[in-house]
């Protein structure tokens, strides 16, 4: 059988990035060591918590996670406790404020994710009663034998409260400000000391600094809310609202209240605008594939690749950090969230970000690979309705990205290949996406 010298082209392409392919997925690329163990854990909120009283006063946790192939391979990652409020020796780290964690290597076991995890308990001599202080934990300067694919993944650094485990019940914020842009969801933390034998319950009020509350922003945790017996930290959960004014950032204070509210009953909220002001400074960039209202044909060879190129408004600031958020949207109206991973069920009005699995191959370039192939979302045999990504990014001064359709959210089909595209999805004359 005679075949055309682009057939054989095409077929030697293939056959030369079969291994790459499994070399990729196979480099570690997507290992990160990172903190876990929360005491609170939901994005934006991963906090610890140590408690005079307690033994341990409460821990911290060093995670390695990602692929198997590096396997019976040890790491390494420095940790410190930054004071804040709470500095030593009122809150300590069992062993030293300052070391190093060995998150050991266990025998090969055939294949799958690895979880090696190292533990340090916190020490605490005293708290104040009715108020809450706290520190920071962080990680640097991981090692893995020589091995480059391992990477410090987020969250590498944590808030850790201190709290006073005894007296009577008191009620407080952690923190007394935070800041968080137009279009995020804000999840703030009140802890309570004390006993936790019995429920406790309180109410907050919320007090307008030049903001709109119908516009600009809304609580989705309405008070009153109640600490069940046992629970030491309930969320207020706030969504920034988006809108097309150019206007300065703004503010509103939350103040707690009820029986039982200490002194840390007050916090300072500012909403980051990304219509004006300060977003001139923000860093740049674009979500390159997949693009915008494209159509991909499901066997495209680089459709689960998504790069994303950005830019500094200043040169003198490096973009370091990048997260990504992708949703296959179901026709019956549900979604489905990528974690880094796989694709798991969460409510459409919760999008959920993920950093793991996301490299840095080059200056200003981000590389994530889906580890599966998705799913038809055109023709009467999908339940898919279409996926949509969205990406964001920090500079090391912490200035965001600001989200925008086209640039970093893009909204894509994938389709089923033609009869040329199956032959040769190297063929990208005839195996190509279809543009909108």
């Amino acid at each position: 059988m005679k075949r055309s010298f682009a057939t054989l082209l095409g077929l030697a392409l293939l056959a030369a990035l079969v291994p790459v392919v499994a070399i990729a997925s196979c480099a570690a690329a997507d290992t990160q060591i990172r903190l876990a163990g929360f005491d609170a854990d939901v994005e934006g909120a991963q906090v610890y918590v140590a408690v005079e009283g307690q033994s341990p006063a409460g821990t911290f946790t060093a995670e390695r996670r990602g692929l198997s192939c590096v396997d019976e391979v040890n790491s390494k990652v420095d940790y410190e406790l930054v004071p804040g409020t709470a500095t030593p020796p009122r809150i300590s780290v069992a062993g030293g404020n300052e070391g190093t964690l060995t998150l050991g290597a266990p025998p090969r076991s055939g294949g799958g994710n690895d979880e090696w995890k190292a533990t340090k308990n916190f020490n605490v001599t005293s708290a104040e009663p009715n108020d809450v202080q706290h520190a920071r934990i962080r990680l640097q300067n991981q090692t893995s034998a020589g091995l480059d694919q391992v990477s410090l993944g987020f969250p590498r650094e944590a808030p850790v409260f201190v709290l006073d485990g005894g007296g009577s019940t008191s009620i407080n914020f952690g923190l007394d400000e935070y800041e968080r842009q137009e279009s995020f969801v804000l999840d703030i933390p009140v802890l309570r000391s004390g006993p936790l034998a019995s429920p406790a319950s309180f109410n907050f009020q919320i007090t307008d600094g030049g903001t709109n509350p119908a516009e600009d922003y809304t609580v989705l945790t309405p008070g009153p809310q109640q600490f069940a017996a046992g629970e030491r930290v309930k969320l207020i959960k706030i969504r920034m609202e988006k809108d097309s004014q150019v206007e300065p950032d703004e503010q509103f204070t939350i103040t707690l209240q009820g029986t039982g509210v200490g002194n840390s009953a007050e916090v300072d909220v500012t909403i980051e605008n990304l219509s004006g002001g300060s977003s001139a400074l923000r860093p740049t960039g674009r979500l390159h594939h997949p693009k915008h209202r494209y159509k991909y044909p499901q066997n495209y060879p680089w459709l689960n690749e998504i790069h994303i190129f950005t830019a500094s408004a200043d040169r003198d600031l490096t973009v370091k950090r990048a997260e990504m958020s992708i949703v296959k949207k179901l026709k019956s109206g549900s979604c489905r969230w990528w974690n880094g991973k796989r694709f798991v069920k969460q409510r459409c009005i919760d999008r959920r970000w993920f950093s793991d699995g996301i490299r840095k191959p080059a200056k200003d370039y981000f590389l994530h690979r889906l580890k599966q192939r998705l799913p038809l979302s055109v023709g009467k045999k999908s339940d898919v309705a279409h996926y949509e990504i969205r990406a964001r990014w920090w500079d090391n001064r912490r200035n965001t990205s600001s989200l925008r359709v086209g640039r970093n959210q893009n909204r894509f089909d994938v389709i089923k290949p033609s009869s040329a595209c199956k032959k040769n999805p190297f063929n990208f004359r005839k195996c190509k996406p279809v543009r909108p």
